[in-house]
């Protein structure tokens, strides 16, 4: 990565800080620095650098505190696609608005965009940083359930197995809330459980 970029993403990542701090709870804030320190420990700085690790940790619930109404109006703003599912549970937007919004407003790489697009279901296109964040999201420290602990603890054995985990909590949280799964949730599970699968012949 050239300096020039670093320079960007440092930029951007201090600005989203800012506006987090504005838009957010002081639990979702906490949330954010738990999740930031889990992902640094995760992978080495020459793997993925400190400002896109920030990003990446600050980026994802920036608007997880917005009300539905204003989710729902910022996705059609933004030309999202809202399924049935969304439009009855809007905050399930927050992470495809958070990255829609942080490309038209500051150009952020592809990669980035895809992970915080995808944090909350999963997909099969959210690359390696979509994986990364999406175990420190569910794995950070300040995760109450025992769920988190065990997902934390494994993500430094096989990360690719955690998402297993981490996709299989979401869905039985749903299930046990009595909640619908969404597509891209289940699509994302039954390529991974292919790919552990496949690994383990």
């Amino acid at each position: 990565m050239s300096r020039m970029c670093e320079l960007h993403i440092q930029s951007v990542a201090d600005r989203v800080k800012d506006i987090c701090h504005t838009l957010c709870t002081p639990a979702r804030i906490e949330h954010m620095l738990g999740v930031e320190s889990l992902a640094r420990k995760l992978v080495p700085r020459t793997e993925v650098p400190d400002e896109t690790i920030r990003l990446l940790s600050w980026g994802h619930d920036m608007f997880r505190d917005l009300s539905g109404s204003r989710l729902l109006a910022m996705a059609r703003h933004y030309g999202i696609d809202v399924n049935e599912t969304e439009e009855t549970y809007p905050t399930l937007l927050h992470g495809k608005v958070a990255a829609n919004y942080l490309v038209f407003c500051y150009d952020i790489d592809d990669e980035v965009r895809k992970a915080i697009h995808w944090h909350v279901t999963g997909s099969t296109e959210m690359g390696e940083l979509g994986e990364l964040l999406l175990i420190a999201d569910m794995g950070e420290e300040g995760r109450p359930f025992e769920a988190a602990s065990r997902i934390r603890l494994k993500a430094f054995v096989d990360k690719k197995k955690t998402v297993l985990d981490v996709l299989r909590s979401k869905m039985l949280w749903s299930l046990r809330e009595n909640r619908p799964l969404q597509s891209e949730i289940v699509l994302c599970w039954n390529n991974y459980l292919r790919r552990d699968l496949s690994d383990a012949d």
